[in-house]
């Protein structure tokens, strides 16, 4: 029952590890690499792509002001809620170096904002000396997002391994244990077959003796000092006495 209950214990504890490290592996490595991507697309693609479609006649001038302010919102929103997941040393370090970059693109989307703002209706080639500083700004932020994505999948990796080693650990330990397991069963089954059986045994043969051949020269053994083997004793007394 003791050794039931210590696998039991073992496997609830492997178990809730496997199942953290997995959390681990989606919350803070998975889930984030989606947050990242949003935020490269954002400057990338929408706050250029807004800039580009104004300059040639897409987007009126609110179009584009309102294009860059939802963009730098949603950089804003999803960037904070990737640092709230467990960064490690170097991922810290990178997005330091990523938020320092985001200030430049920032100001710049503010400044185009603040012009957008004083236009109306179409601003036709009226970006063009706009739109080089922003393309300046923004191109480092998508090389460092992309180390920060690729750091993400490197340490997905290693959790991923410490999960597999875990695993391999569990499986080592229950394998020794079900050994141990197995050895204390035959242990236990030569006790019970040598303290209860073997008694039991002599006992059965020496009576089918007496009631076969009448012999009364039959003599119990007493394999232990237990209860069996003061019954086999007060057979033998039995015995003894009738045998006169």
């Amino acid at each position: 029952l003791l050794m039931l209950l210590t696998i039991g214990f073992i496997a609830i504890n492997m178990m809730g590890k496997i199942e953290y490290g997995v959390e681990r592996i989606y919350n803070d490595r998975v889930v984030p690499l989606d947050d990242l991507k949003v935020i490269a697309d954002k400057y990338a693609v929408d706050v250029i792509d807004a800039v580009n479609k104004a300059n040639a006649g897409g987007f009126t001038a609110s179009q584009a002001i309102n294009a860059l302010e939802s963009a730098k919102s949603t950089v804003n929103q999803r960037w904070q809620k990737y640092l709230s997941t467990e960064l490690t040393k170097e991922e810290s370090q990178l997005a330091q170096q990523a938020e320092r970059l985001f200030t430049p693109a920032n100001e710049q989307i503010e400044q185009l904002i603040t012009y957008l703002r004083g236009l109306n209706g179409d601003v036709v080639h009226q970006l063009n000396d706009k739109i080089l500083p922003l393309y300046n700004a923004i191109d480092p932020i998508s090389g460092k997002v992309s180390e920060l994505i690729d750091l993400q999948i490197k340490i997905a990796g290693q959790e991923k391994d410490a999960v597999n080693g875990i695993y391999q650990s569990s499986i080592s330990i229950f394998i020794t244990l079900a050994g141990i397991a197995m050895l204390i069963s035959i242990v236990i089954g030569l006790w019970v077959n040598r303290s209860v059986m073997n008694p039991i045994r002599d006992i059965v043969e020496n009576l089918k003796t007496i009631r076969q051949d009448s012999d009364l020269t039959v003599k119990f053994k007493t394999f232990n000092d237990d209860e069996l083997g003061q019954i086999s004793t007060s057979l033998t007394q039995v015995i003894e006495h009738l045998r006169g």
